[in-house]
């Protein structure tokens, strides 16, 4: 399947309608790029789900900040892709701040060990370690 680049030319009077706030122009500019703003963010991070959220992020981004968009329509590409990485930048922080551990994986390992052995640090123990005998009921 063959990919068409959109002409520049024909998405001028949407870009300048879309400036003004019309949002059917924006959804043209959204069906002439969606495709090349996902395949950068796919390729960025790797993954299918953040990349169609980082997407949804770039156009929302690029709606909120296309009043200050100045310049002209061959310019329009490059600004919506440094829109588009930002947004995936901003998914990659994301992930660093919340990493995903498996819940499944956290309980075995924490069933292998006392409550006593739970604890960050001995320093709540004094230093020394307490081992206290599990009782089977």
């Amino acid at each position: 399947m063959a990919f068409v680049q959109p002409d520049p030319a024909s998405l001028e009077p949407a870009l300048r309608a879309a400036q003004r706030g019309e949002v059917a122009a924006f959804n043209t500019l959204v069906h002439a790029y969606q495709r090349q703003v996902y395949n950068i963010c796919y390729r960025t991070l790797g993954n299918a789900d953040d990349a169609a959220d980082a997407t949804q992020d770039a156009f929302l981004g690029a709606f909120r900040g296309l009043k200050t968009f100045r310049g002209p329509i061959t310019g329009f590409r490059a600004w919506l892709v440094r829109v588009a990485v930002n947004a995936c930048y901003d998914q990659l922080r994301r992930r660093q701040r919340r990493p995903a551990d498996s819940l499944d994986a956290l309980a075995d390992s924490a069933d292998e060990l006392a409550p006593a052995e739970r604890l960050a640090d001995g320093a709540a123990l004094g230093g020394r370690a307490v081992r206290r005998p599990r009782l089977e009921l």
